[in-house]
């Protein structure tokens, strides 16, 4: 139950947000195996290879392919905010205005989603105002830890936070080539006016009009700390660069507009055609949906851990039952030779023993989900309301799905038949003379 459940709450996050839908395409083939045991050389050996430019027309044809249903650049910009009198380091993400209707964006948590692309709204998630020492009154008996106290946390509700203004500082550098990159520490001095560094400092006030649940947002990898329109995304200036790899790209051919794509398909059963058609395009592809197996496979080593666990217990209820009908066996010696002595056969002896160890196995089946269905119950109101921290969502950490319970019922009786055997043959075994001469 707790390896189907597990399972369960990772497949359906996936589901619901529609990440098995899900693509990113890129331009290189980065080995990061390579890069974390740090041989840039092998990692970047794809990166002087000629490959197709992401670029306005490559997503032209992309959004225009028949399986894809929303596909855009995915931009995202380290910022620092300043909301509510307090600053804090992250990155906004830009989107366009049309994936409010795909999940998790189609359902804001408190107020709505941007109106317009040229609105200067704002969607934030909750973990977003974590940053800035800020706790969501998101349900009536949500109050601060110890913790949080300690750390100064405020409670604030959503409606003191929706229409509030945030402002937010990005780092352009010049068109100079003295300066390849943002040093290091230099993104701590984002809006300092006596910042004097090839930093540009560009304020830009955003109006929180949303709030997105941690718990929607958590499993969707191209959502940051907060979301505006991509419009006014590509409004704010950013480094000269992409990314880190093309200051590392020998080539230097500097085609590619975006540094990667996000694809959605329309089902997920379109993703395996869709990726095999963007490689034949040379681009590097991610895909959830190729994660599947691995994920299952996982889970399948750890069902398997679990049940050696319950094996145990199944080999020493065995032997009780074992015991029990041999036990039966002794103590109805006169009642088996009686039927005997009358004509009961071997084989009806053996069949009312196997009944009896049947309704054992049965009945214990029964018993033994109520039981385990009611310590999951206390286990996973433990945890929830004791173990996990404040704001955290809520788990069901454990799942009895309709193949388990009738699996367990029928694995009982399996288990209960097998045990019965050796005492339904030995019960058949018994002489009714000798049998009825000791009674």
């Amino acid at each position: 139950s707790f390896g189907v459940g597990m399972e369960s709450n990772i497949l359906d996050t996936f589901k619901n947000n529609e990440l098995f839908n899900s693509l990113t395409v890129t331009e290189r083939n980065i080995d990061m195996d390579e890069v974390m045991n740090g041989d840039l050389k092998s990692a970047l050996q794809d990166t002087s290879t000629t490959v197709s430019p992401l670029n306005d027309s490559t997503l032209s044809i992309i959004k225009n392919m028949k399986d894809v249903a929303i596909a855009y650049p995915e931009i995202s910009i380290p910022v620092r905010a300043v909301f509510n009198e307090d600053d804090s380091k992250l990155s906004i993400n830009g989107f366009p205005l049309a994936i409010k209707e795909f999940p998790p964006y189609n359902k804001i948590k408190f107020g709505r989603f941007i109106s317009s692309d040229s609105a200067k709204e704002i969607v934030i998630s909750d973990n977003f105002l974590y940053k800035f020492k800020i706790v969501l009154k998101d349900t009536p008996d949500r109050k601060l830890t110890d913790k949080e106290k300690k750390k100064k946390f405020k409670l604030m509700h959503p409606d003191s936070i929706l229409g509030k203004d945030v402002t937010v500082y990005s780092a352009s550098l010049f068109n100079s080539p003295s300066v390849p990159f943002v040093m290091p520490g230099m993104i701590g001095n984002f809006g300092n006016k006596n910042n004097d560094t090839t930093l540009n400092n560009n304020g830009f006030k955003f109006k929180i009009v949303g709030i997105q649940s941690f718990d929607k947002a958590r499993m969707n990898f191209s959502f940051g700390g907060a979301l505006i329109s991509d419009v006014q995304a590509n409004h704010i200036p950013r480094p000269n660069f992409k990314s880190v790899w093309d200051l590392l790209d020998k080539s230097g051919n500097g085609k590619s507009t975006y540094n990667s794509i996000y694809v959605r398909a329309k089902d997920p059963a379109n993703v395996p055609q869709l990726k095999k058609t963007l490689e034949k395009m040379h681009f590097q592809i991610f895909a959830f949906v190729d994660q599947l197996e691995e994920i299952r496979s996982n889970f399948i080593i750890m069902d398997l851990f679990l049940s050696a666990v319950g094996i145990i217990a199944l080999f020493v209820a065995a032997l009780g039952i074992i015991n029990t009908m041999v036990m039966s066996i002794l103590e109805r010696k006169k009642e088996i030779g009686i039927m005997k002595a009358i004509g009961g056969g071997e084989s009806e002896i053996r069949k009312i023993f196997f009944v009896e160890a049947s309704i054992i196995g049965f009945m214990g089946g029964i018993i033994g989900l109520i039981l385990g269905w009611s310590v999951t119950k206390l286990a996973t109101f433990v945890i929830n309301n004791y173990a996990l921290p404040p704001g955290v969502p809520k788990f069901d950490f454990f799942s009895f799905p309709i193949w388990l319970i009738l699996g367990a019922i029928a694995f009982s009786l399996i288990i209960s038949l097998i045990a019965g055997m050796y005492p339904a043959y030995r019960a058949a075994k018994v002489d009714p003379v000798i049998a009825l001469r000791n009674e």
